[in-house]
């Protein structure tokens, strides 16, 4: 053999055996990569009913969207992340998850865990210590809303987990968080939404969350909440970000409590959308909803989709000038975005107000503070467009409707744009209506 076959030979042997160290698993459809200095794998939506083998080098493991009915047992033990979410695992072993002690990150979402049960198994994890992360949002289509609201998390259901800060979970009907987590837990982030996850909370009381003192991130998001007690907040001094939307029987009146629980917190974030029937009530936004926040640090204010027709005079007065960010998308405001006095709000960068229904008939019903999605149309409010300029009609058809009008509304109706109908000298309506178009 000459030298030069004899080098290329060498060659090729340090080349297979460098390809043969890198293969990841025993299964060639699964991508191998290295990430934050990590080797990883993604065998994600191969349609697979059984794990592969892995490379004891594997630190990262991804095999969610697959037929997985077991959690692997024969993994690499020092594996930091696993997703095995969106596989059809029911009734996982606590011996098996023991193995991997140093996962710092789980993904355990849409499985259909436990659906057998009403009471999630205890201390489950107790072993993971290193634990950072655990994502276990389940929408199981074979539990109801009305199973959710009788299932409660076990005693010490998540004892043990040391080290956990960031928690996504199914909202179960009984909420007994003060029994499933230690006093000394270490969440910051806890979310509980509708959205890949069943959530029907109900009821948040004063004492809902006290377990969670460190609390810096929470998302209640479709949680099917009607009712949110004052001091529900309240002993979240550490709170940066609340979410809260799209819990439509809340309606607005809810935000008076929520903002007076966090005037003395490091909120930044307040996200409150969709609070009200999109085809309910028309609401007045009021100081008194917004008032305890003037002292805050709040950066970002959504209240988008919450059928805002009216934001009351000198409203921004009250809001912090630390505000960057407002989102009130989808709102119907009648007079105009001219209502809103942003010039008080001297940092703010960005306010968004796109409203993608305006074409769409509006509807103001009886009572702004009413949770009924349901009431009878009381008046009829229609857009008129003239030179890419919107005139608002509003037809009131109920004789008492102006007793449910905060009375800085009627004031300026009456000073601006009201015409009153008397049944009796009706040619004095008409000829007001007549002479406002023809100043239009």
């Amino acid at each position: 053999m000459s030298l030069d076959t004899t080098l290329s030979f060498c060659i090729y042997l340090v080349c297979l055996g460098q390809s043969l160290q890198f293969s990841c698993s025993s299964e060639p459809k699964c991508k191998c990569y290295y990430d934050r200095g990590m080797l990883s794998v993604d065998c994600s939506s191969l349609n697979l009913a059984h794990s592969p083998k892995f490379h004891q080098n594997v630190r990262c493991i991804y095999l969610n969207n697959n037929g997985l009915t077991e959690i692997p047992t024969d993994m690499p033990q020092e594996i930091v992340r696993l997703d095995i979410s969106e596989n059809n695992i029911r009734n996982p072993e606590k011996a098996v998850l023991t193995r991997y002690k140093h996962l710092q990150w789980l993904n355990v979402e849409r499985n259909c865990l436990w659906q057998k049960y009403k009471e999630w198994p205890s201390r489950f994890f107790e072993n993971l210590t290193k634990l950072d992360t655990l994502l276990m949002k389940d929408n199981c289509s074979e539990i109801s809303d009305n199973t959710i609201k009788e299932m409660k998390y076990s005693k010490e259901c998540f004892y043990g987990l040391l080290s956990l800060s960031h928690i996504e979970l199914n909202g179960l009907g009984g909420h007994n968080f003060e029994e499933a987590f230690e006093a000394s837990n270490s969440i910051q982030v806890l979310v509980f939404t509708y959205n890949g996850g069943q959530c029907v909370l109900n009821s948040i009381e004063s004492d809902t969350f006290m377990v969670f003192q460190r609390l810096k991130n929470l998302t209640l998001f479709n949680c099917n909440i009607m009712h949110i007690e004052s001091g529900a907040f309240a002993h979240f001094n550490d709170l940066v970000f609340l979410d809260i939307s799209e819990n439509q029987d809340l309606t607005l009146s809810v935000l008076t409590n929520i903002t007076y629980d966090l005037q003395y917190s490091t909120i930044q974030t307040l996200i409150a959308n969709s609070l009200h029937c999109k085809l309910g009530l028309s609401l007045v936004l009021g100081i008194n909803h917004i008032k305890y926040l003037r002292n805050t640090s709040l950066k970002e204010l959504s209240l988008a989709e919450n059928r805002i027709g009216i934001i009351e005079h000198l409203l921004t007065n009250y809001l912090p000038k630390s505000l960057k960010y407002i989102n009130i998308d989808d709102n119907p405001l009648i007079f105009g975005i001219y209502v809103l006095e942003s010039d008080f709000l001297s940092n703010l960068e960005r306010l968004s107000i796109d409203h993608t229904e305006r074409a769409k008939k509006l509807r103001i019903g009886c009572n702004y503070n009413s949770n009924s999605c349901d009431k009878a149309q009381m008046a009829r409010m229609e857009n008129i467009y003239r030179g890419g300029e919107t005139t608002l009609f509003i037809v009131l058809v109920e004789k008492d409707l102006g007793a449910f009008f905060p009375q800085f509304l009627k004031d300026v109706m009456r000073e601006q744009t009201y015409l009153d109908y008397d049944k009796e000298i009706p040619e004095e309506f008409w000829n007001a209506m007549t002479q406002a178009l023809r100043e239009m």
